[in-house]
């Protein structure tokens, strides 16, 4: 079971990352998600930011929650309070779930 669930994650990865090479934001969103699990691909917080940075520059506010949540906890990229709150701003304003309690939080500090 689990030799199939790891080539499965693999595939499923390709699929990502032709999608995500095409600038599409679910790519580039469940590409990074696979690399920050390690799931398919190596574990990877740098590549993941990266790549949740792309999704949201397309557009993404699920990138831009992932992205801010990252720089929040100074993951794959420098903790930078300043820098996540602007895309915990970005993820509110594109109507994702929580965001604006997170921009009040932050503010808060």
């Amino acid at each position: 079971m689990k030799f199939r669930l790891a080539k499965a994650q693999v595939l499923v990865g390709r699929y990502y990352r032709l999608a995500a090479q095409q600038n599409d934001p679910r790519g580039a969103l469940g590409l990074g998600g696979l690399y920050v699990r390690g799931a398919g691909v190596p574990k990877d917080e740098r590549q993941a930011a990266t790549l949740f940075r792309q999704a949201s520059d397309a557009g993404s506010g699920a990138g831009a929650l992932n992205l801010a949540v990252m720089y929040e906890a100074g993951r794959g990229v420098p903790r930078d309070l300043n820098q996540a709150l602007f895309f915990y701003r970005q993820a509110a304003a594109a109507g994702e779930r929580g965001a604006e309690a997170d921009v009040a939080r932050l503010s808060r500090q």
